[in-house]
């Protein structure tokens, strides 16, 4: 194993550690990792920004050479659509609550039973 890690570093030019490192090291480095992927990814979400900016600018420019009226996003409509969500959530809260009672209603019944039977 020497022979190998100083041949490596012969043809690299870089030395190989001949200790592990510390916990402490270890910390400070995995923290460096955290923060290199972190500014990694805000990177990519401000580039996918960028280039939905962009794409969004070149389809209003190719719609108005086109001729094509732009669509509108009015309030009303995302009023109504919110109003919808809204109201799903709660038609499905309330089936929930229907569940839970059957289901509540159904174990009474049976621990009665085992009571009654014993």
């Amino acid at each position: 194993d020497s022979r190998v890690g100083a041949l490596l570093s012969r043809q690299s030019g870089h030395s190989l550690p001949t200790e592990p490192p510390s916990c402490a090291e270890t910390v400070a480095m995995s923290l460096e990792a955290q923060l290199r992927m972190r500014q990694n990814v805000d990177q990519m979400h401000s580039a996918f920004r960028d280039l939905s900016a962009w794409s969004s600018d070149i389809e209003a420019r190719d719609n108005a050479l086109r001729g094509i009226a732009p669509q509108a996003n009015d309030a009303a409509s995302a009023e109504a659509a919110e109003a919808a969500a809204a109201e799903a959530e709660s038609r499905e809260i309330e089936e929930a609550k229907a569940e839970l009672a059957r289901l509540a209603l159904e174990d009474e019944r049976r621990s009665k039973a085992v009571v009654d039977a014993a």
